[in-house]
């Protein structure tokens, strides 16, 4: 081909090759604190990224430069491709990445910086294929970039304190699915391509998402056939709201529905779902539209009856009346109603004429009582005031339904009473031994119980769970796997935990709500479902448990409303111990009695019938007065002989016999003594009972009660003993005399705890000395001897001879690393910081102990295994531990570097060997908190069959950086057991500790320590060196507990099975060779290592002078000084300036002396902690004329 170039006169023109991007791609990771986003660090063209350049990255990862400040990608485009392509923001602070041409093709975008640092993302983000994600894994993403493409991306990442942010304007149309936490700003605009019916893109997953923006929706190929649906949001998976600036451009709203200009299309905040409304598409008689905008959805039919007030759903829309309300109903009676609905007055009376004062069945309640409490009109036994029992089986001997007509059976499903567990039907009882569903027996009680009922019904159970089954049922009434409404014993097996359920046409739970249902103890439960008393007029379902011998039943355990009704529950069948679901045990379980009642029991009814117990059937009010005959008799009652007569007369409902400010009706109301001034409500809820305070703090005869009750609450302290009246009032001490507090109830100065151990009563005098040796029974608790030895004495505690001061392992002195060291010689709290940080452990809560007897030569220590595996186990603590931030503490617990040692001496109470009673870790000493944001560290035991450790034959000794409960990581090492060196042994006193040199992600930086306290020990054995990926938080309040979790009110179950002692808290990495370990097996102070390499053997000694240089061998030991070089020696110098230096390491102490003349009195001028190399010391105040300098080393 002939080609022709024309020539312009006075024209230069220059021709070049044509331009072609070249693909470069990242070859290795960026390492920490590199990046070769602006650099030519990885990238296969050793260059700089350009904008003649197309770039690549599929591994992990690239890193963002982590210099603070805002970066440009200078790249023609970046493509993050494969699973394990990764761009991760680790620039220092809040800043601004911006990528002109983002190509996301299913890699990563990550956030691996601090959580209060924003990485957002500019430029143009593009999604393309399949796996693509962005995480705010350690902090918030703000991604400003419009995202375009057809590619399925993901959000990872975040918490309730940050997440993603997208906030630009987005033509993106894959599907999006979220797990972690997004929020979609009001300047956001997401976009749905709508198609055939069911044909869409959508936002899934099972994360939370906040929709301020826009939607917009491409209808051009939408269907607009009656009946076709889109699910853009799945809100029943996700956890999403609608924001107030959430908007769809040609829709109007009304309520949570939005409704096209048109009328043909909707979309539901509540299900998400985008439909076509015009017509009736289910032909159900109802509008769609009208559907939508009242229920969100298209379940509901002509005939339903959402509200349960008998008006259909088609007659409540014919009516305009709302169906989700049950005050609203058709009543057309006059033209103005009477106030009950025509449907209601037709169902009971066949027409509506009835007048709503008249009173159909004489009960004294009129009709629109009646109505008003959906009980029936036309049954005297069953008012709004009374329920009516149904049905009852008492189990005495027989099945009988002794009340209705549907008699129990027991069935054994294999017919073979020796295969599975069997039934025991006795005269007090029922006895299902439980086991496999398939060969078990169970109770049936019959069929269609519940079904069809618009009227509340109770439930009412006494009942044992002898032996915890797997997710074994109290009660489970149903049709199979998708329609029951059940109460569970436990779920699973564990004895901690218990649900309730219904699920039919919805799915509504409400787990440990009831638990525990301590085993071997009866039972009291009452359900109570009462039709159109929920949200909306839903069903409500209310739950009340408690030991049926406990005062009363009390206030309601659980509640929830749902949209499922007994009318539509097709109870087949009813069981006993026997769950719907085959793989679920039978439970093992006695069952005295049960019923079900036309009607909710009433407080008073449910108050009586736990009183009266399972016996008692009936309620009744002689005189009147408010006051069931039985509550007035049990009350009242002076002697066995009074007539009931008698007691019936002595007071009304209006009467205060004990003078609590509130009268009988209240107190029976209530379920308090009216007999008891401390018995009452609390109408300030601050968890002292109004009679309580008016007992204590009433300081006048007609005071009111508002102005005594506001006088003090729960948490005040008017004695200043250091317990709340909270505690005062659950000990039953004053709260207006210090002497008396709940630690010592009798007032002598000596622990109640301390004297139920050593002498089974509180009947010690502080001044007494039963064992008759040097010290009295004070002394003796303060010091942690025993007062019941003689050999046990205040110098010497466990009676070896040794004075504790001069046994081999003796407590800490702080020095200059120690950031906080908690001896815990106190009996009670606060118990003191003995360093600089002066952070006092100001709350000793649920039995935890700390009187009790340390190692000798601690004193005493802390014991805090009471309640262990509960959720009130004990525990040391900063502050008084409480499900909110009042128990955050401020302190430091890291270097400057994020070094740390954390230390303590334990004392093992468990078999190593075995799975403890309560197999939940032991903690030691942990930095918690009750917003998952705050956590900061765990530093625990994990027994044999713990987390973690379920088939493990040793304990672990595990430290968790939980990182704000994000990349959370476990650390753990197995503990020696048998035959091994340090060998963990109940009983056994050791020295563990966790150190972190402060370089995150590096080979060993974090080491753990488990050493035996034997004095043959000379260093702490290493037991692991691993590597944390992250510091630990900095600067964040914190749960500060030994001994427990502290995430809970209370404490929580992780309660240390032993003693604790001398906890420290380093600011840095302390070495094997700076803990409590000195002595070596030749029995001196020397490392007999350190012997080995200086002197070739070990026979120095601590006081000799191996090289003549005038310092001992100890001393060039401790300041690490070469003992075989005469010139390496603990010398001073003293500078022009008057400075003083001398040789110097960490963690000892060095005192400054002062003479005027060689030969007087050496004052002690000041204290000098050691730092590493050299310490020094400049005299501020030196005196006239000459002066005398010596360094001691201490």
């Amino acid at each position: 081909m002939n080609r022709k170039i024309c020539l312009i006169p006075g024209l230069a023109l220059a021709l070049a090759p044509h331009a072609r991007s070249a693909s470069v791609t990242l070859n290795a990771a960026d390492a920490l604190n590199t990046s070769s986003f602006n650099a030519a660090l990885n990238w296969s063209n050793a260059a700089a990224p350009s904008a003649e350049n197309d770039y690549i990255v599929n591994i992990q990862r690239l890193r963002t430069p982590a210099t603070a400040g805002d970066y440009a990608f200078a790249g023609n485009s970046l493509t993050i491709g494969t699973t394990t392509g990764n761009l991760t923001y680790k620039t220092a602070g809040s800043h601004i990445i911006t990528v002109n041409n983002l190509i996301l093709s299913g890699g990563l975008i990550d956030h691996l910086q601090g959580s209060t640092e924003t990485f957002t993302l500019a430029g143009n983000l593009n999604v393309t294929g399949t796996g693509s994600r962005i995480g705010a894994t350690q902090g918030p993403v703000s991604i400003t970039a419009p995202i375009s493409g057809t590619g399925d991306l993901t959000f990872t990442g975040g918490n309730a304190t940050y997440r993603t942010t997208i906030s630009g304007t987005n033509t993106h149309t894959g599907n999006i699915t979220v797990t972690g936490f997004v929020t979609a700003a009001e300047t956001s605009a997401l976009a749905f391509t709508i198609g055939a019916s069911g044909v869409n893109n959508s936002i899934s997953g099972a994360g939370n998402v906040a929709f301020n923006g826009t939607f917009n929706l491409n209808l051009t190929g939408a269907s607009t056939t009656s009946g076709s649906t889109w699910t853009l949001v799945n809100t029943a998976t996700l956890t999403e709201t609608f924001g107030a600036t959430f908007n769809i451009p040609g829709f109007t709203k009304t309520n949570n529905l939005w409704i096209s200009a048109d009328n043909v299309y909707a979309f539901s905040e509540s299900s998400g779902v985008l439909s076509v409304v015009s017509g009736d598409g289910d032909n159900d008689g109802l509008p769609d539209l009208w559907e939508l905008g009242t229920f969100g959805n298209l379940n509901q039919t002509g005939a339903g009856d959402a509200d349960s007030d008998y008006a259909t759903n088609l007659e409540e829309y014919t009516a305009s009346t709302n169906p989700l309300d049950r005050n609203s109903f058709p009543d057309t009676e006059n033209g103005t109603g009477d106030g009950m609905a025509d449907a209601w007055e037709i169902f009971y009376f066949g027409n509506t004429s009835r007048l709503p004062d008249a009173d159909a069945d004489n009960d004294t309640f009129s009709n629109i009582e009646e109505f008003l409490a959906n009980t029936n009109p036309n049954d005297a036994a069953w008012t709004p005031a009374k329920a009516k029992l149904a049905h009852r089986w008492s189990f005495n001997g027989n099945l009988n339904d002794s009340v209705g007509t549907s008699h129990a059976q027991v069935i054994d499903p294999d017919n073979d009473p020796l295969v599975g567990g069997s039934s025991t039907l006795s005269a007090t009882d029922l006895l299902l031994v439980g086991g496999a569903s398939g060969t078990s027996a169970y109770a049936q009680l019959g069929t269609n119980l519940l079904q069809g009922k618009k009227t509340p019904v109770t439930l009412e159970f006494w009942a044992t769970q002898v032996a915890v089954q797997n997710w074994a049922r109290i009660f489970d009434f149903g049709s199979g796997t998708t329609e029951y409404l059940f109460m569970s014993w436990t779920q699973g097996t564990n004895a901690a935990t218990d649900q309730v359920e219904w699920i039919d046409a919805a799915t509504t739970n409400s787990p440990n709500t009831n638990q525990p249902y301590t085993v071997g103890t009866q039972f009291h439960i009452v359900m109570t479902i009462e039709p159109g008393a929920g949200a909306d007029s839903s069903t409500l379902v209310t739950w009340y448990s408690n030991p049926a011998n406990g005062s009363d039943l009390g206030s309601a355990q659980g509640t929830f409303s749902t949209t499922n009704q007994l009318a539509f529950l097709n109870d087949t069948f009813n069981y006993l111990g026997r769950s719907q679901w085959a793989g679920d045990n039978v439970a093992n379980a006695r069952y005295d009695e049960m019923r079900i009642w036309s009607g909710a029991l009433t407080p008073e009814e449910r108050e009586f019938f736990h009183d009266a117990g399972p016996e008692v059937v009936n309620a009744t009010d002689t005189d009147g007065d408010g006051l069931l005959d039985e509550w007035e008799v049990e009350n009242f009652r002076s002697n066995a002989g009074e007539s009931i007569a008698t007691i019936l007369a002595k007071y009304d409902g209006t009467d205060d016999p004990d003078g609590d400010y509130y009268d009988n009706a209240s107190e029976f109301l209530d379920g308090t003594d009216p007999m008891d001034i401390l018995s009452s409500f609390d109408a300030d809820a601050d968890g002292l009972p109004d009679g309580w305070e008016v007992f204590w703090f009433k300081e006048a005869g007609d005071e009111d009660l508002f102005a005594i009750i506001s006088r003090f609450n729960g948490t005040d302290d008017p004695d200043s003993d250091g317990f709340s009246n909270v505690a005062e009032r659950a000990a039953g001490t004053s709260p207006k005399n210090a002497v008396f507090t709940p630690l010592d109830t009798d007032g002598d100065q000596l622990i109640d705890s301390w004297e139920q151990f050593y002498f089974s009563d509180l009947d010690e005098l502080a001044s007494g000395n039963p064992d008759g040796d040097s010290g009295t029974n004070l002394q003796e608790q303060n010091a942690g001897s025993d007062p019941t030895q003689a050999s046990s004495t205040i110098t010497d505690i466990d009676g070896d001879g040794i004075v504790d001061t001069t046994e081999v392992f003796q407590p800490y002195t702080v020095d200059s690393d120690t950031l906080h060291l908690w001896h815990l010689d106190e009996v009670k709290a606060p118990a003191a910081d003995a360093a600089a940080g002066r952070l006092s452990l100001n709350s000793l809560q649920d039995g935890a102990m700390m009187w009790t007897p340390s190692l000798a030569g601690f004193g005493t220590g802390l014991n805090p295994s009471a309640g262990r595996g509960t959720a009130t186990g004990g525990v040391l603590s900063a502050l008084p531990l409480a499900a909110d931030t009042t128990d955050d503490a401020t302190f430091s617990y890291a270097g400057a570097d994020g070094a740390f040692t954390f230390e303590a001496i334990v004392r093992i109470d468990f078999d190593p060997a075995a799975a403890p009673a309560s197999v939940v870790p032991m903690q030691i000493v942990t930095g918690e908190n009750d917003a998952d944001a705050g956590r900061v560290w765990q530093f625990r035991i994990v027994p044999i069959g713990g987390p973690g450790n379920t088939a493990g034959t040793a304990p672990l000794l595990e430290f968790i950086n939980l990182h704000g409960a994000t990349a959370v990581q476990s650390l753990t090492a197995p503990l020696p057991i048998g035959a091994a060196t340090n060998a963990i042994a109940q009983g056994g006193w050791y020295h563990v500790a966790v150190t972190y040199s402060g370089t995150e992600a590096t080979a060993d930086n974090l080491k753990l320590y488990w050493t035996l306290l034997d004095p043959s020990r000379n260093q702490a054995s290493q037991l692991a060196s691993l590597q944390m990926t992250n510091d630990l938080l900095v600067s964040t309040a914190c749960d500060l507990t030994i001994g427990n979790e502290g995430r809970s009110n209370g404490g929580s179950t992780d309660s240390f099975l032993g003693v604790l002692d001398e906890v420290r808290i380093s600011s840095v990495a302390r070495t094997a060779g700076q803990f409590l370990f000195v002595a070596g097996p030749d029995g001196d102070a020397l490392d007999d290592a350190w012997e080995m390499q200086y002197f070739g053997g070990l026979g120095e000694t601590e006081t000799g002078d191996y090289d003549k240089d005038g310092t001992d061998n100890l001393t060039e030991y401790r300041l690490g000084l070469i003992p075989n070089s005469g010139t390496s020696r603990f010398a001073a110098t003293r500078s022009t300036t008057g400075q003083i230096q001398w040789p110097s390491v960490t963690g000892v102490t060095f005192t400054i002396q002062r003479n005027t003349s060689l030969t007087g009195t050496w004052q002690d001028i000041a204290t000098v902690p050691g730092t590493a190399g050299t310490a020094s010391f400049t005299d501020p105040y030196p005196p006239a004329g000459k002066a005398f300098y010596r360094v001691v080393l201490k």
